[in-house]
């Protein structure tokens, strides 16, 4: 039995992944945890710009009001919308927005703006869709006592 999961976990989630993940792609990116000041002023910002901008695109694009367990194709879609636009904001933050605004004297790096795209997706997707999976196994009943198998005739796409 899956004790019932909410929503407001997946945001405590996201908001803890998604406020570590620029520190930790500037580790790749720099091979440690020391950088130049510039690069860690620009970190900072981007940390504390893109964060709420990122949670931000999730809710207004609904990811916090779907019950995972019974996600289909069209939830997908949801997220993949999700990180295509959190990765164009992040590209347009760390890119342009903040080196023109003069908050910080260097861009993001590009190899941090391309890791960035591609693990937030991740971190977006593979909470939600572990969800999904996990409940489809749990949700087959195989060898549970007391449940039997039905056939629903002529409920159309809703059986």
């Amino acid at each position: 039995m899956m004790l019932r999961f909410r929503n407001r976990y997946l945001l405590a989630s996201d908001v803890v992944l998604l406020a570590m993940l620029p520190f930790l792609l500037y580790a790749l990116r720099f091979e440690s945890f020391a950088w130049e000041p510039n690069h860690r002023t620009t970190a900072l910002w981007f940390a504390a710009i893109m964060v709420p901008l990122e949670i931000g695109i999730l809710l207004a694009l609904g990811l916090y009001r779907r019950l995972w367990r019974y996600a289909s194709v069209w939830e997908l879609e949801l997220i993949f919308a999700a990180g295509v636009a959190a990765a164009l904001a992040a590209w347009f933050i760390g890119g342009l927005a903040l080196p023109l605004s003069g908050l910080t004297a260097v861009r993001v790096p590009l190899s941090v703006l391309a890791m960035h795209s591609a693990f937030s997706l991740a971190i977006i997707a593979g909470p939600r869709l572990l969800l999904r999976v996990t409940e489809r196994g749990s949700a087959q009943g195989e060898g549970s006592p007391g449940k039997r198998r039905v056939l629903v005739a002529g409920a159309g796409s809703a059986g």
